[in-house]
């Protein structure tokens, strides 16, 4: 489904794709085959759930998927995610957790030359 979504955005004019992790597919390797077989547009993710992958694996991620589709950008939606997400994996503190893991995956991305896009919230 994501590669026939991916086609319909680009050729109705969309630039980006973008996937979420919530109850789905890893967003990640989705981009990637996103990325390996449709062409012309970014992609993105929103949101990586912080409290579900260390940052240095978010960034590795990103890195990789940035090696795939040298020509694109990769853009990264980091945050605590969905209530589904939440629910699953225990009480999150909003401002302590999201803080400190949005800054360590910026530093290891600039570190690796991946493009960071990072929006914070309340």
């Amino acid at each position: 489904a994501a590669l026939e979504i991916a086609r319909l955005a680009r050729d109705s004019g969309f630039s980006s794709y973008w996937t979420a992790e919530t109850t789905g597919p890893e967003a990640f390797a989705t981009l990637g085959g996103v990325g390996a077989s449709v062409g012309g547009m970014d992609l993105g993710t929103g949101v990586l759930a912080v409290q579900l992958r260390t940052p240095m694996l978010a960034a590795m991620g990103a890195a990789t998927l940035q090696e795939v589709v040298p020509d694109r950008d990769v853009l990264l939606g980091v945050g605590i995610s969905s209530p589904v997400v939440v629910g699953r994996s225990g009480p999150v503190s909003r401002t302590a957790v999201t803080g400190a893991r949005v800054a360590s995956v910026r530093s290891a991305t600039q570190a690796r030359r991946v493009p960071p896009v990072c929006c914070t919230g309340p």
